[in-house]
């Protein structure tokens, strides 16, 4: 009887252990999915910055043009501050959109690492439940062997408590 406790913790652990891997794997492809995704939202950000900066300097051109059909000296007092500002703004937007696509970028980084780690944890997850399985059925099997006999030590003797009165570790046995 004591084969089939040990073939049960044997399957018990094989199970395990390719649970954890599986797991991992999964979490591997998972974290590397999550790169390709920083990687696409940076490329991306950067394009829609581009076209930003480009779609400004079209606008200020057309500012520019506007001012001066309309006799407008674009280099001094208001027509000036307006140009400038109406520039300031322009770089604001194309840093806001790198800014926000280096931080869905970090989002996926992050993700990454928490895949990975969690790949690592579900593996030793796996070692540990086959560790563990091994370990009761050699427990079960040890707890259904007689004792030596004989007095011994007495630190385990069938269902006797090595604690109980009597035994020097027990209640009252100072």
């Amino acid at each position: 009887m004591a084969w089939v406790m040990v073939a049960s913790a044997a399957v018990t652990a094989a199970g395990a252990i390719v649970q954890g891997h599986a797991a991992k794997n999964a979490s591997s492809a998972n974290a590397r999915i999550a790169e390709q995704n920083r990687d696409i939202a940076i490329q991306q950000s950067a394009a829609q910055e581009q076209q930003q900066r480009r779609g400004a300097r079209y606008a200020l051109g057309r500012q520019a043009a506007a001012q001066a059909e309309s006799g407008i000296d674009a280099t001094t007092g208001s027509a000036a501050r307006v140009s400038a500002e109406s520039a300031t703004d322009a770089e604001l937007d194309a840093m806001n959109i790198r800014y926000r696509g280096m931080m869905q970028g970090f989002g996926h980084e992050t993700e990454a690492a928490m895949q990975r780690a969690s790949g690592k944890q579900a593996l030793r997850s796996g070692y540990f439940t086959a560790a563990t399985a091994i370990a009761g059925a050699a427990a079960k099997s040890y707890a259904g062997k007689p004792s030596s006999g004989g007095g011994g030590s007495g630190w385990y003797k069938g269902n006797e408590s090595t604690f109980g009165p009597g035994s020097g570790y027990g209640y009252g046995d100072y």
